[in-house]
């Protein structure tokens, strides 16, 4: 009973600000209605800023990962990560002070994995764009248009950039110009090596010439990115691992204790000198974990 009670006072809060945010949104569209006789289909100026830029930004990221979500959807799994993490700490330690730092790891963890997945799709967009610039090229060399050479390339790739490509092609058709067609897809992926083949067809269309020479050039270039690119991940593999290891053996370790010597584990759990060496080796090994994921993080730009 004490642990719903503490689960309802705990997630109030959230659908409060949430539900107070969009009722003053909806109240004042009323209010500007009534003195203009007019319905305003405008959106009308949110009350928290922060919070409608932050899932605006979420949002972003989902279409960035090819897994695009609604507003309202983002908002649902954010909080119910919090209060998830809450719920986990709160049944390992008893405690409720001790279970809010749960929540801020279930507030950040559904944007932090959200993060990766945009990383790995660009890869993976990276990984197979210099084959596609190929296939651009020889259907140009036989006379195709640019909208029909995305499109060839767009039917013999995969995803992801398969179904970004068909999206340009589709824009192209519907009377959206080139380079705007594609900084679109430019704002989805966000990829370095894509920026360079926008450049270059956008060079090519204000100051003329021949295109295939410049996409030669620029597919030499990602290739050679990509190798460099392999290069560093071989050479920095080692350091990862050790981040890793540095975050899993201490879990490890602590979970044998916990399962095969509970009462010495329990030591730990008590208010008091206990709980502060635990939350001391959690910081230091978030801080080693971070440390070395930050140097063995060399991106090439």
């Amino acid at each position: 009973m004490k642990t719903l009670f503490l689960f309802t006072v705990f997630l109030a809060p959230f659908f409060f600000v949430l539900g107070l945010g969009r009722l003053m949104e909806l109240r004042q569209k009323q209010r500007m209605a009534k003195i203009t006789g007019l319905e305003d289909d405008s959106a009308p100026e949110p009350y928290f800023p922060w919070l409608v830029h932050y899932f605006d930004r979420l949002q972003s990221q989902t279409e960035a990962a090819g897994i695009p979500t609604e507003r309202a959807r983002l908002q649902f799994i954010t909080v119910a990560g919090g209060v998830l993490g809450f719920l986990l700490l709160y049944v390992a330690t008893r405690h409720w002070a001790l279970a809010i730092p749960g929540t801020a790891l279930g507030l950040v963890a559904p944007p932090l994995y959200l993060r990766r997945l945009v990383t790995q799709r660009a890869e993976k967009f990276e990984a197979q764009l210099e084959r596609a610039i190929a296939h651009i090229v020889n259907a140009l060399r036989a006379g195709q248009s640019m909208a029909n050479a995305i499109q060839e390339a767009a039917n013999r790739a995969a995803d992801p950039l398969a179904y970004e490509f068909h999206r340009v092609h589709q824009d192209l058709m519907l009377g959206t110009p080139l380079i705007a067609a594609l900084e679109k897809l430019q704002r989805r992926v966000r990829s370095t090596d894509y920026d360079l083949f926008v450049a270059t067809v956008s060079l090519q269309h204000t100051t003329g010439g021949d295109m295939i020479p410049m996409l030669q050039t620029i597919a030499e270039t990602i290739r050679q990115r990509q190798q460099a690119k392999s290069k560093v991940e071989a050479l920095t593999a080692p350091g990862r691992l050790s981040a890793g290891l540095v975050l899993v053996v201490p879990l490890i370790l602590i979970g044998v204790l916990y399962v095969f010597t509970p009462d010495f584990f329990a030591v730990y759990l008590r208010p008091g000198f206990g709980q502060t060496l635990l939350f001391i080796a959690a910081a230091t090994i978030a801080v080693g974990f971070f440390w070395i994921r930050r140097i063995t993080d060399i991106r090439l730009e």
